[in-house]
C-alpha cells in the first residue's frame, strides 16, 4: 500500500537521483520540525496557550511517523503526510487564535517551496488547492462571521520563535534539497557524456575495423532476418553501399559470397 502511494506521489526525476541523500535530507526536515515542535512547548505552556498545545501533540506523532516513512526511503509519501499535517495544524491554530493575521501562515509559502522539489505535479497541485482553500477559509471565514479571530495580542517572544522556527527550517530544508537535487543532475549529465563517448569509440571501432561486419534482426518463426547494419568493409566485399544493403534487408546470398561457401 505505502509502496502505491509512493508510486503515486513521486516525480520520474527522482529514479535518477540517489534516494539515500535524498531520503537523509528529508529525515533531516522531520527531524528539525521536531525540534521545533520541541522548542515551542515551553512557549506556549507558559503562555497557556491550549490550542497550540493541543497542535502540537497532534502534530508530533505524525511528523515522527514521517521520520519512520524517510528512514524506509518512501520520500515523496513522508513529504506529503508532513505538509498535510503542517497544513491542517496552521490552519486550525490560525482559526482558534488571530485568523490570517496569525503569524503562523507564513509557512504556508515555505511548505509549497519544499513539497515542489519532492512530490510531482499532481502531488503539488493537490497541496497548493488545499493551501488556497485554508487561505481562503481564513480570509472569508472570518469576513462571513464563520469564526471569530481573537484580538492580537502582544505575545513577542512567541511570535519570534515560530518565526525563526519556520525561516530556520525552510532555508535548510530549500538549500539542501535543491543541492542535492543539482548535484543528482549533475551526476546524470557526466554519465550521459560518458555513455556518448564511449558509443562514439565503439562507433569508430565498428566503422574502421579491418574485417567486414554485419549485424541481423533474426526472425525464427519466419525462417528469415534482416540487416539492420554493417561496416564499410563488409559493404566493400559486398560490392554494394551500406545504404544499399540496408535497403535490401535481407543479404544472405551477398553474405554467403562475402563469407565463402556454407
Amino acid at each position: 500500500m505505502i509502496h502505491r502511494i509512493e508510486d503515486y506521489l513521486s516525480p520520474s526525476i527522482l529514479q535518477d537521483v540517489n534516494m539515500r541523500r535524498i531520503a537523509r535530507i528529508v529525515q533531516n526536515i522531520a527531524i528539525a520540525l521536531l525540534l521545533a515542535l520541541a522548542v515551542n512547548f515551553p512557549s506556549t505552556i507558559a503562555n497557556r496557550n491550549w490550542t497550540a498545545m493541543t497542535a502540537l501533540l497532534i502534530a508530533t506523532p505524525s511528523i515522527a511517523t514521517a521520520l519512520w516513512l524517510s528512514r524506509r526511503g518512501r520520500v515523496s509519501t513522508a513529504v506529503f503526510m508532513m505538509a498535510l499535517v503542517l497544513l491542517l495544524i496552521i490552519t486550525t491554530i490560525a482559526t482558534l487564535t488571530q485568523g490570517i493575521n496569525d503569524v503562523t501562515v507564513i509557512a504556508y509559502p515555505g511548505i509549497l517551496v519544499v513539497s515542489s522539489l519532492v512530490l510531482n505535479k499532481r502531488a503539488f497541485m493537490i497541496l497548493v488547492g488545499l493551501t488556497l482553500a485554508a487561505v481562503g477559509w481564513l480570509a472569508l471565514g472570518a469576513a462571513f462571521g464563520l469564526f471569530v479571530p481573537v484580538p492580537q495580542s502582544a505575545n513577542g517572544l512567541t511570535d519570534l520563535i515560530a518565526v525563526l522556527s519556520i525561516l530556520i527550517i525552510t532555508t535548510f530544508s530549500v538549500y539542501s534539497l535543491a543541492d542535492s537535487m543539482q548535484q543528482a543532475m549533475n551526476e546524470r549529465r557526466a554519465a550521459a557524456q560518458a555513455l556518448h563517448e564511449s558509443q562514439t569509440m565503439l562507433q569508430l571501432i565498428f566503422d574502421h575495423a579491418f574485417d567486414g561486419i554485419s549485424v541481423y534482426e533474426e526472425f525464427s518463426e519466419q525462417d528469415d532476418r534482416r540487416l539492420i547494419n554493417c561496416n564499410t568493409r563488409y559493404a566493400e566485399m559486398a560490392g554494394h553501399s551500406k545504404e544499399e544493403l540496408l535497403a535490401m534487408g535481407n543479404t544472405l546470398p551477398i553474405q554467403k559470397s562475402v563469407n565463402g561457401p556454407q
